[in-house]
Order: C-alpha cells, then structure tokens, then sequence
C-alpha cells in the first residue's frame, strides 16, 4: 500500500499501522511527524541473549527439579491468543477467546 511507514524495501518483522510502523531487523521505530517521515533507531542495551537465558532457566528447572519458568496453561492461553488474531486476519471479524 502507498501508505505503509516504511523508509525502504525490507525483510523480517513489519508491524503498520496508520500512524507509524516498526520493523525488526534492524529494529526501527517509522512515523509521520509535521508531514515528514521520521525514523528512530532505538539503541539497544547489551545483556545476555534472551533465548540464552530462556534455555539456561528451563536447564535450570530440570537439573533442581523445579517449576517450569512458564506453566503449560500459561503457554496454552498465549496460544489461544495467537490462534483467535490469526482467525480474526482471515476473517475481518472479531475473535471471541
């Protein structure tokens, strides 16, 4: 669409909306201010990969025999979640969930 906030072709994660957008790779912040295109590349802060300290927690939990860092339910109704934006894209309608 003519549109989109986007400052040029790119490919990852895009979220549009009518006032700005964002895309994640690499991470930038587009919006209309005063009818120019703006774009701000937040500054990142360094620490430990998430994904890293997602699989360090749940080795964590195994080895100690300890809760799991997210209940199964927890994941199931983040699922459900997923599932019902999913079904409200295909069908222009709301989602009950």
């Amino acid at each position: 669409s003519w549109a989109l906030n986007l400052a040029e072709d790119i490919h990852g994660t895009i979220l549009c909306g009518t006032k700005g957008g964002v895309q994640s790779s690499p991470l930038r912040l587009i919006r209309e201010e005063c009818g120019a295109l703006t774009v701000a590349d937040p500054q990142i802060l360094s620490g430990p990969s998430g994904h890293a300290e997602e699989v360090r927690a749940f080795v964590e939990c195994i080895q100690k025999d300890l809760p799991e860092p997210v209940p199964a339910e927890q994941a199931l109704i983040t699922q459900r979640i997923l599932d019902g934006v999913y079904e409200s894209g295909k069908t222009g309608k709301e989602v009950k969930v």
